[in-house]
């Protein structure tokens, strides 16, 4: 027979935390909200999202700060502006080499001289064509030369120099801003390198460079753009002709296809 001081209880059925505890928390975001009791967790999903708004998504737009704080993405120009007291101060781990600095100077060079070549043999190519008028969009029915190919590339050139005008806007516009920032970050170090005797100051004529050789990219590839894309043979042609003035322009960029300086450059420190 079985033991009379033996009682069988039959086990609680499983039951979720938040039902059991009385403690809710924010399962549905990724984490939980500590601190919830029953008298204060809110009590519907509207509410729950509120409240994960205030206390996390708040915090963190505080954390990381304003327009004022945002990271300075930076150029090779900012790079030159700043090296002096960078590797004299040890701002930048590691003194730039001979090397580094050879591949900068030629960036600058390819994008001062680059444009011109362009534009000088567009116009030798052109010399005696007409390039503009409605019958550049005629098309023919059938046709291998003027056929839907023809009027695709047209209308697709349109839209690269639209693209290519609002991004050049754009980007000088920002790099503005980046350049007063970065203005006034040299003169902070300079006044660093007035107090200690072993630390070289800022260059901010680089700064100046940069802005000349910005504006004077996007004028000239801007200008060379629809000469050769009257020139192209086809949608493709288009498409790297675009590609190629896009990236003779950004060649100077932190974040652009050449590394020199990606290692060197912490635009979150900066900015």
């Amino acid at each position: 027979g079985e033991p009379e001081d033996l009682e069988l209880v039959a086990a609680p059925p499983p039951r979720r935390q938040f039902v059991q505890d009385g403690v809710h928390s924010m399962f549905f975001f990724g984490g939980e909200t500590e601190g919830l009791t029953e008298a204060t967790a809110p009590e519907n999903i509207d509410d729950q999202c509120l409240h994960f708004y205030k206390t996390t998504v708040v915090e963190l737009q505080n954390k990381a700060g304003n327009h004022n704080n945002e990271p300075i993405q930076g150029n090779l120009y900012s790079y030159l502006a700043l090296r002096p007291f960078g590797d004299t101060s040890e701002l930048f781990q590691g003194r730039a080499s001979p090397l580094l600095l050879m591949g900068l100077y030629l960036i600058v060079i390819i994008q001062v001289v680059g444009p011109v070549i362009i534009v000088y043999w567009v116009s030798f190519r052109l010399s005696g064509i007409r390039s503009f008028g409605l019958d550049k969009w005629k098309y023919e029915y059938g046709s291998d030369e003027y056929g839907v190919s023809f009027v695709a590339s047209r209308i697709l050139s349109l839209l690269f120099i639209a693209l290519f005008m609002l991004n050049g806007a754009y980007v000088l516009q920002k790099s503005r801003t980046e350049t007063k920032k970065i203005v006034e970050i040299c003169k902070i170090f300079r006044r660093a390198a007035e107090s200690v005797e072993s630390y070289s100051p800022p260059n901010e004529a680089w700064l100046w460079v940069g802005v000349f050789v910005n504006v004077w990219c996007l004028l000239l590839c801007g200008i060379c753009m629809w000469p050769l894309f009257v020139m192209s043979e086809g949608p493709k042609d288009v498409i790297f002709d675009a590609l190629g003035l896009c990236f003779l322009y950004n060649m100077d960029d932190i974040s652009g296809d050449f590394g020199f300086i990606d290692e060197k450059w912490d635009e979150d420190q900066f900015g």
